[in-house]
């Protein structure tokens, strides 16, 4: 027979150091965060794109203009007012998509920071109407911003930051 003592089963040990879970909560709201700054950063680049609608007019106001035509030659290029839409179109453009990406960027910081819930709110809503990903990412980031835990933890940093 076998005299020696059994060892008892090993424990699991927590370690002093391990990092704090967590919550679902918080989680959601960085990842939601991630997203935002990344449809900021798109918008912003869309809005770059407008600067090719703004550099085609300002080539059609300063091309020359031949009011005289023969037969076999090509028709003069556009009037000096067309360049102006198109810049001007080009301009409204690039206005509003840098507009969005602000919005897109504050709403980014609101969510990271748990601050501005009502802004994010309406934000999230307006960019709902920018299928698919915008829908995606409105949608989501309502659910999220809808759950009591969300509005409690909203009012807690609130309440945090009023001035006594």
């Amino acid at each position: 027979m076998n005299t020696q003592p059994t060892q008892p089963p090993i424990q699991p040990t927590t370690m002093p150091h391990a990092p704090m879970m967590v919550s679902r909560d918080h989680e959601h709201l960085k990842v939601l965060s991630i997203c935002w700054y990344v449809i900021a950063g798109l918008n912003t680049l869309g809005g770059c794109f407008a600067t090719i609608y703004i550099a085609m007019g300002a080539a059609f106001m300063v091309a020359p203009i031949n009011t005289t035509t023969q037969p076999g030659q090509p028709t003069p290029p556009p009037p000096e007012a067309l360049g102006g839409v198109i810049m001007g179109v080009g301009g409204c453009l690039m206005a509003f998509a840098l507009g969005i990406a602000a919005l897109s960027f504050f709403t980014a910081r609101g969510l990271a920071r748990q601050r501005n819930r009502t802004f994010c709110m309406i934000v999230a809503g307006i960019t709902c109407l920018s299928v698919p990903i915008g829908t995606v990412l409105g949608v989501f980031t309502l659910l999220v911003l809808s759950r009591p835990s969300v509005k409690q933890m909203f009012a807690h940093n609130a309440a945090a930051q009023q001035p006594v």
